[in-house]
């Protein structure tokens, strides 16, 4: 009998405790996840982290990436080919071309011939510049299943990687042998050149 009450005044002695010790173990995980990380989420961010509804109705089946460097000014001139095809009806589209590339056309290979037999293709499309997202528009809207190219032209001067492949951006220089061959490499680092070019 001794034995049974000790046990129970012990316990009613020790509940406040172990209340305490559950209340602190729950708390940690609150504690180590605080409500501010102190990074505020920009405009930027959202695009980039996002398969919006501008990227969301149409899919890549081939990229043709074509890229002529200079390297006295260490810039570039190129050109993205897209074939895609609409999995959704869509007319705006949201592709990434980072900064300080700047695009100087966008062109469609569409071909449309009315009942009454004319036809047309190629157009240029109008595009819009925000941050590292070009934003382009079809002339109407694409029908689903309809394969579309777009020729996206652009020059510029790349990020230069300092310290690669650590930092990303292209990398320049002048190979030992043969004497003088000027070689480059596109850069660094796959994340990068995924947003640098398309």
């Amino acid at each position: 009998m001794k034995w049974s009450l000790f046990n129970r005044r012990t316990a009613d002695q020790m509940r406040p405790l172990y209340t305490i010790a559950v209340w602190l173990l729950l708390s940690i995980p609150v504690i180590g996840q605080p409500l501010s990380h102190g990074h505020v989420f920009t405009h930027a961010d959202t695009l980039r982290g996002s398969n919006g509804p501008y990227r969301a109705w149409w899919d890549v089946m081939h990229y043709d990436i074509t890229v002529r460097p200079d390297f006295a000014t260490k810039s570039i001139v190129g050109k993205t080919t897209i074939t895609f095809d609409a999995t959704a009806p869509g007319q705006r589209m949201q592709i990434d071309l980072q900064q300080p590339l700047v695009v100087d056309s966008v062109i469609a290979e569409i071909t449309k011939t009315w009942e009454s037999g004319g036809s047309f293709g190629s157009p240029r499309l109008k595009f819009e510049r925000d941050g590292n997202v070009v934003w382009v528009e079809l002339p109407e809207p694409a029908e689903v299943g309809t394969r579309i190219l777009i020729h996206i032209h652009y020059h510029g001067m790349p990020k230069e990687a300092k310290q690669p492949p650590w930092d990303g951006g292209w990398i320049w220089k002048t190979a030992p042998e043969p004497p003088n061959q000027q070689v480059w490499e596109p850069p660094a680092t796959r994340r990068q050149s995924q947003q640098l070019i398309f």
